[in-house]
């Protein structure tokens, strides 16, 4: 096996530049896809799709495995995902600088447990929070996998503890093949992003969340981006989504033709976008396909 690039971990090729791996010179640490990426911000989408069973076959199942998600997208189909995984794991919140101040990080992370039926560590990550305990746990490995569904910071992560220089990007399938680095004696292993079965695209996380609360009326939807949602009652959501979405209150006699039940106190979580904390129990409408939609018990409005 000749040259991998560091960005995605393709072998490197100088022969065709319509494929995968190319770069002009073997010399180089990065194919010409991440390089573009890296400092351009270039997304050239690869001519290749790995299925998510072929992904978690990559994951040995002694190692220890380090499962990311991001805030905003703590689902059923991604920890399901995660509670099917063999072998020793550890749950990582990942982009924890997006939580909101105003909400308390323990009772937080109780209630993902809870309601997702956690039983290991969970760890909150974010861009400026020490990783000491994290290494620790991995120094005491001879293997760990860095796994978890597509832009949810692994890559972000391993350069943090290792001092990689693995190509990191709000882009999909950035990785491509499994790429080892160490952390003293330990072999820590990026993995390609697991790819959602259903996500709305097009949202950027820039900054921390600040939740915005709209009190609705009986015949009034509020617009959020370029989609809608309405209670058939009066009531207060607080959402939680990335703040230069616009938000549009307006008077409506429509109908809309996805009818979700909302129990009270529930989050409807938008996959891809964030989630409403929805006070009052309703049948809310919505132009959004219902496989984007996820009601649960709320992680933030609730104490136990």
């Amino acid at each position: 096996m000749g040259k991998m690039c560091i960005g995605c971990g393709v072998e490197m090729q100088n022969t065709n530049s319509e494929e995968l791996g190319y770069a002009p010179n073997l010399d180089f640490d990065y194919c010409a896809r991440c390089f573009k990426l890296k400092n351009y911000g270039q997304d050239i989408k690869p001519d290749v799709e790995i299925s998510n069973e072929d992904i978690i076959k990559l994951y040995k199942k002694n190692a220890l495995k380090l499962f990311l998600t991001d805030f905003l997208n703590i689902s059923e189909e991604v920890l399901d995902v995660y509670k099917n995984l063999r072998g020793r794991k550890i749950l990582i919140i990942s982009k924890a600088d997006l939580i909101p101040e105003n909400i308390h990080e323990q009772r937080y992370l109780s209630n993902i447990r809870k309601t997702y039926d956690i039983h290991e560590d969970i760890y909150l990550e974010s861009s400026k929070n020490d990783i000491h305990e994290l290494l620790d746990i991995v120094s005491q490995e001879e293997e760990v996998y860095v796994c978890g569904f597509t832009i949810s910071g692994k890559s972000t992560l391993i350069n943090k503890m290792t001092g990689s220089k693995i190509v990191e990007s709000k882009h999909e399938t950035t990785t491509l093949d499994v790429i080892k680095t160490m952390y003293n004696n330990t072999c820590i292993y990026d993995t390609p992003g697991l790819a959602y079965k259903h996500y709305y695209k097009g949202v950027d996380y820039l900054r921390k969340i600040r939740p915005s609360s709209r009190i609705m009326k009986e015949n009034q939807e509020l617009v959020i981006h370029d989609f809608v949602v309405k209670s058939n009652v009066e009531n207060n959501f607080v959402l939680y989504i990335p703040g230069y979405l616009k938000l549009i209150k307006r008077n409506s006699e429509k109908s809309w033709p996805t009818r979700v039940n909302i129990p009270e106190n529930s989050d409807l979580l938008i996959k891809g976008v964030g989630f409403i904390n929805i006070k009052n129990s309703c049948i809310l409408e919505t132009d959004l396909d219902a496989n984007l939609l996820e009601v649960r018990d709320s992680l933030v409005g609730r104490k136990y």
